[in-house]
């Protein structure tokens, strides 16, 4: 029973022993390396900014990566067992390397950098894709929830680590040092990656085309659900920063993301095996019900305490639902299939982020930026039946369809 697993004890200890295993031990490393590398550009704006970006332009820098994750998932999902998974990644994990350089070389050019970093998103897209489905191998159906959940820490742990890292540098050395920080990162996540075998399909096991997955009817609630999940996490990155100075005067949102980190990483730990027992109906639709308080509370902020009780509602619904979401999206099909679903949910995830960031700035140049918060909690809420009816058929033992 111990970390909250309620499994009995030969089970329990199988997980325990898989968390210790050094496969599991390798890829919860890869993950941290690679989204520390992607959390230190989060600074970047700054300095772009003074080059004479607009923010027409520094929003298309940031999204890149989401955009190519989109425009890609296809592909990646008919040719990466073809091509291999690991060859692919040490493509991905080389070309980071090249362009972090090149921008480190080219720092002062707004059109370099943008090629850079368009020729730098594979390990974006490979991260959210191969490795993502390599850790869901590590996993028994029945313990993929909990599994990801921990394995998903690593991703939690590196946006702080990597956020204070870029306030460091550019408040340090300066803005070109940011991307000699890339380039240490995403060497060490070469190197774990470097060492670890990945499960390789073998050719003649023929996996279901993502398009023909897409029309399962199996999967309509699931990618609506993963939709606005992507889109809720969008419209907190995007619009509580400014929020907070029309509010107060200032830009104060680290009690938010202290609130966040911890109730996502002490649920993580400690609570999702015992959530596991629960019906992931209710469980979806009560963190979509969360997620929508948390919305309600920011149309109401007033006082700079209120982000506290606003990051621990949406770090609940998040904690939960990115990890179980992406679970019944995967036991949909059979273990041939997983790279196909996992960059099916991964692409629904990353277009709600998209496509919400910018129809809520709409919102917010036409209504004013506390009507986003009031459109999102309605949104939300709206996602309670659909979890409730649309999730009637998903279990984490076996395929549904």
């Amino acid at each position: 029973m111990r970390y909250g697993f309620p499994y009995p004890a030969e089970q329990g200890q199988q997980l325990r022993e898989q968390y210790t295993s050094k496969a599991f031990f390798n890829l919860f490393m890869q993950n941290f390396f690679i989204f520390c590398s992607f959390r230190v550009i989060s600074v970047l704006p700054v300095h772009l900014a003074a080059l004479g970006a607009t923010k027409t332009w520094i929003g298309l820098f940031i999204n890149v990566n989401a955009l190519a994750l989109v425009l890609l998932v296809v592909p990646l999902s008919r040719y990466a067992d073809r091509i291999g998974r690991k060859r692919l990644m040490m493509w991905a994990y080389s070309s980071t390397l090249v362009t972090a350089a090149a921008s480190f070389i080219f720092s002062e050019s707004l059109t370099a950098l943008m090629v850079c970093r368009i020729l730098g998103v594979g390990l974006f897209c490979l991260a959210f894709t191969i490795q993502g489905t390599e850790a869901f191998g590590l996993f028994t159906r029945e313990q993929r929830v909990s599994g990801m959940a921990v394995y998903g820490i690593s991703g939690i742990v590196s946006n702080p680590v990597g956020s204070f890292i870029g306030e460091r540098i550019l408040a340090g050395p300066g803005a070109r040092w940011l991307f000699l920080a890339v380039f240490v990162l995403a060497a060490a996540g070469f190197l774990f990656t470097a060492a670890y075998r990945f499960k390789e399909i073998p050719q003649g096991e023929a996996s279901v085309p993502i398009l023909k997955l897409m029309r399962r009817k199996s999967l309509l609630p699931l990618i609506t659900l993963s939709f606005l999940l992507g889109g809720a996490n969008a419209v907190f990155a995007s619009f509580l920063a400014n929020m907070t100075r029309e509010r107060m005067g200032l830009v104060n949102i680290s009690l938010f993301f202290l609130a966040f980190a911890f109730i996502a990483v002490i649920l993580r730990i400690f609570l999702l095996g015992w959530l596991e027992r629960l019906s992931y109906r209710y469980l979806a639709s009560a963190c979509f019900v969360l997620i929508s308080l948390a919305f309600i509370l920011t149309f109401n902020l007033r006082h700079i305490a209120l982000l506290a009780p606003i990051g621990l509602l949406y770090g609940t619904g998040h904690a939960v639902l990115f990890p179980l979401l992406a679970t019944l999206f995967v036991n949909t099909g059979s273990d041939v299939d997983r790279l196909g679903l996992n960059n099916l949910y991964s692409a629904s995830h990353t277009l709600g982020s998209i496509l919400c960031a910018v129809a809520m700035g709409m919102v917010a140049d036409i209504f004013g930026l506390p009507a986003v918060f009031l459109v999102m909690a309605v949104l939300a809420a709206a996602m309670l039946p659909v979890g409730l009816i649309g999730l009637r058929g998903h279990s984490k033992r076996g395929p549904s369809d």
